[in-house]
């Protein structure tokens, strides 16, 4: 355990180092995609969102919601408090309601998900933003995978297992906000994951995502004073850590970081659902 924090506590402080000659470049831009698999409209913002991610100053990240479950297909990678974060955003963004395929960029603009160019333009505006943030630096416990064994004779499969990863968040001294921001860790599945969808809007269709959130998390609140946070990744290959102002408000700073020994892409995946006489 001696040797484990050594090493973390040294990788922090080479991030933070490593972070101090960055401060004065342009923090990433954040882009949150909320979609469906059950949204016929969704495959085509995904994949915006994939070639987005692409680029070294933007982190992507696509929430999937299920409320669109009821056309007859289980989105898949749907959890309840992703839709809960698109709904507490749309007071702040003065949105009527939720919709899919939507992008939340830093946190201050809503942009329908297939308007390339409102899109693009919100990019650029928030790129071009005054850095205000403090700087976030990350640690990651490096997170081996092995390879499991489930059941017994003829019916055994192996599986692919990957404990928890911790990690270590560092945010530097700045410029107080009006009230103390929050500190989420996000996890997420990096680059693309393929999904044969056997029912619903796209039924009979191969839906791609690109960096697909699996974990959601507050590690806590920011006030201006240095502070440090540790979490752990239950499920996924990248982190991203977000300073928001308190109720989804802009996002102040991001950073991102891989799991050692993820892979950028997996084969299609099939679930296998029952219709809706049987949900």
């Amino acid at each position: 355990m001696k040797v484990l924090l050594t090493s973390l506590t040294a990788a922090l402080a080479a991030a933070t180092a490593a972070f101090g000659q960055a401060d004065l470049e342009a923090p990433p831009v954040v882009v949150e995609l909320f979609t469906s698999q059950g949204c016929s409209a969704c495959p085509k913002a995904n994949r915006m969102l994939g070639e987005l991610s692409l680029r070294g100053d933007i982190i992507g990240l696509a929430f999937a919601v299920d409320y669109w479950d009821y056309l007859g297909w289980d989105d898949t990678f749907a959890q309840p408090q992703f839709v809960a974060r698109q709904r507490a955003y749309a007071p702040r963004l003065r949105n009527r309601g939720v919709y899919t395929p939507q992008m939340v960029v830093n946190g201050r603009e809503n942009v329908p998900g297939l308007d390339q160019s409102k899109v693009e333009a919100a990019v650029s505006r928030n790129r071009g933003m005054p850095n205000r943030g403090p700087a976030v630096s990350i640690a990651i416990e490096p997170v081996p995978t092995s390879v499991v064994r489930v059941g017994a004779g003829d019916r055994s499969v192996e599986l692919e297992a990957r404990p928890a990863g911790r990690v270590l968040v560092k945010i530097a001294a700045g410029e107080a906000p009006p009230e103390e921001a929050d500190v989420w860790l996000i996890a997420y599945l990096d680059g693309r994951r393929d999904v044969v969808v056997s029912e619903g809007e796209n039924k009979g269709e191969t839906v791609s995502h690109f960096n697909i959130v699996t974990q959601l998390e507050r590690l806590g609140g920011w006030s201006g004073d240095a502070a440090a946070f540790e979490g752990r990744i239950i499920n996924g290959e990248s982190v991203a850590v977000l300073v928001q102002e308190k109720e989804l408000g802009p996002i102040l700073s991001a950073a991102n970081g891989a799991l050692l020994g993820s892979t950028s892409a997996a084969p299609p995946t099939t679930f296998d659902q029952p219709d809706s006489s049987g949900r």
